[in-house]
């Protein structure tokens, strides 16, 4: 094992990665920020020509930086002391010198980290904002628990809202929710409304507990959430508290 026990999130992470959150492949981005994170829980010094620390020498030395993709030019920024490893940047190769070029911006992105790692662990972005038109958007988010408590509230009013008209569902694939014909469409949308009321009491739950560091051995599908166990939530009936 690598000693790595914690991830630490800083308020710059959460910050850059906010401005993510609109790319077409945002989630395959999360997918690459976990793999990261557990090539390093499985070996501290694991390196590849994409994944690999700055000069020892220079401005950047104990900096560590992974291209998380062929395709985007999209970078995660981190460091390493003892049993953490801390996530402190998403930024591109324009950030720091690169290919002879950006040379003066190691100093400024050295200061940048290590204010962010020095300011320590930030729990969660609360993100202000999700937007969906069809339930199976929101199921498909990997990051609700992450979301200001308010905006999984009123998400909750959204779904009890479509429950009501069927709006959504009538814009979406041009059917009357109340002739019989659709009646099998209008169960199985009714099921995954439901599914996604689940997945908001769940985060809900999730987002209301504390905790300081995530532990960095739990499964991949846990780890940007909290520490504490938290059972499977099958919420109530459909539309209450």
């Amino acid at each position: 094992m690598s000693g790595i026990k914690y991830v630490v999130t800083t308020e710059l992470f959460w910050d850059t990665l906010g401005d993510l959150r609109r790319h077409g492949n945002y989630m395959m981005l999360r997918d690459k920020i976990d793999d990261a994170v557990l090539r390093k829980v499985e070996d501290r010094q694991h390196r590849t020509a994409r994944d690999k620390p700055f000069d020892p020498a220079g401005n950047l030395r104990d900096i560590w930086h992974a291209r998380l993709s062929q395709e985007f030019d999209v970078v995660l920024f981190y460091t390493m002391s003892g049993d953490e490893l801390t996530l402190a940047m998403m930024g591109n190769h324009g950030d720091y010198p690169h290919d002879g070029k950006n040379k003066s911006r190691s100093g400024p992105l050295a200061r940048r980290i290590w204010n962010a790692v020095q300011s320590g662990h930030v729990v969660s972005p609360m993100w202000k904002t999700l937007r969906w038109s069809h339930p199976a958007d929101i199921l498909a988010s990997r990051d609700l628990h992450e979301m200001d408590p308010r905006e999984i509230e009123r998400l909750r009013e959204e779904l009890m809202t479509e429950v009501e008209t069927m709006a959504r569902f009538e814009k979406a694939t041009a059917l009357k929710h109340d002739d019989p014909a659709n009646y099998d469409k209008v169960i199985a949308y009714w099921n995954v409304l439901e599914a996604a009321e689940t997945a908001l009491v769940a985060a809900a739950k999730r987002a209301e507990l504390s905790f300081e560091r995530h532990l960095a051995h739990l499964p991949i599908e846990d780890m940007w959430r909290q520490t504490t166990d938290v059972e499977t939530c099958d919420g109530p009936s459909f539309g209450q508290r």
